[in-house]
């Protein structure tokens, strides 16, 4: 059964009619909304990928079986990749465009976004675009510098019209995860001067392109904290990459540093800063999303943000399920928007009615 874009379904209309179509005054006319996917019976490989990892690392086979696997995924969308022995990187190429990365978790991100990773920066003449060293790259949309430790990441993406809706001057936004901070940049302009955005990024490398790329563009808007946010003030492992995908929830590779760092709550630094209001939060945290949300009760009930969220299930395939009934048993209306690049990425959108 459908229904014309933007209509009430009727009351007796399946559950996934109810919940596909999103208010007409909140998100463009291009966008439509999915509810949240339904678990199909039968075998889910990603749902026991945790399981496997683990029984791999154990018999110590994970790191070929990981290589191996990448280059499965980069074939089937035609990316070629080869070991470059000199440099101690890895060159991938599709068709005569090349990229140059450091690393297997960085090739892996190739399988789904290798046009987004090549067009987002200005190549040279030779049609390559190197992420196998931090260094400064120029934006191919507006031609600004931001200076990367790993790939680039992307000004606008598919949902930012959709979750940065409620952002405007003197506004105030949450970025977590925010890396190293072309969306926080983004962010800064949209509050303007009597705005704020608090970005939170733990990796330190990443951290320190952050700060960099803050002062190229004069975000003095933005309060910049090197902690993760969790469920409570304490300190937790942390595996490092130095770019892309580090995280406090799993290592999926050997490729990753293990140490300390502290973490802090979203409560905490919300009154510490004495916040009043808050307009956005923005969520991306390798698979703390969860944690994250629950040391943000305060937050979400006196602030009531907007909430965008990158889930990721691969960290645990029951993840959206517990980040909608918390979310839902706090007020919110909750939206799971399409993620056509990845089986293991779900993209989540609430509001308070």
């Amino acid at each position: 059964m459908r229904n014309p874009r933007g209509s009430v379904p009727p009351v007796d209309a399946p559950r996934r009619d109810r919940y596909s179509y999103p208010p007409p005054q909140r998100f463009p006319s291009s966008l439509r909304l999915a509810p949240r996917r339904r678990r199909i019976p039968g075998v889910r490989l990603k749902n026991s990928y945790p399981l496997l990892r683990k029984v791999a690392k154990a018999l110590g086979i994970y790191g070929p079986l990981h290589r191996l696997f990448i280059r499965y995924l980069l074939r089937n969308v035609g990316v070629s990749l080869a070991s470059e022995a000199d440099r101690k990187t890895l060159l991938l190429t599709k068709g005569d465009r090349r990229i140059r990365v450091k690393d297997w978790d960085t090739a892996a991100i190739a399988s789904y976004s290798f046009d987004d990773m090549f067009g987002a920066v200005q190549s040279n003449g030779e049609k390559l675009v190197d992420y196998s060293q931090p260094a400064w790259h120029t934006m191919a949309r507006t031609g600004e510098r931001f200076y990367f430790t790993a790939i680039a990441d992307l000004e606008v993406d598919e949902f930012f019209a959709t979750y940065s809706v409620k952002v405007g001057p003197g506004g105030v936004v949450y970025h977590v995860g925010a890396y190293c901070g072309v969306q926080t940049v983004e962010f800064s302009r949209m509050v303007g001067s009597a705005g704020r955005v608090v970005a939170f990024e733990p990796d330190r490398e990443s951290f320190r392109a952050l700060e960099k790329n803050l002062a190229e563009h004069h975000a003095a808007n933005v309060v910049a904290v090197n902690k993760g946010l969790w469920s409570s003030v304490t300190e937790l492992r942390f595996f490092a990459t130095e770019g892309m995908h580090s995280s406090f929830t799993n290592a999926p590779s050997h490729e990753k540093v293990e140490c300390v760092l502290p973490v802090t709550t979203a409560d905490a630094v919300a009154s510490e800063l004495q916040l009043t209001r808050m307009d956005l939060f923005k969520i991306d945290a390798e698979g703390a999303e969860f944690e994250i949300l629950k040391g943000a009760t305060q937050v979400l009930d006196t602030l009531s943000p907007a909430i965008f969220i990158d889930v990721h299930l691969h960290t645990d395939p029951q993840l959206d399920r517990k980040i909608d009934e918390l979310l839902t048993g706090r007020g919110y209306r909750v939206r799971w928007l399409p993620q056509t690049t990845s089986s293991s990425m779900a993209f989540c959108y609430a509001e308070k009615p």
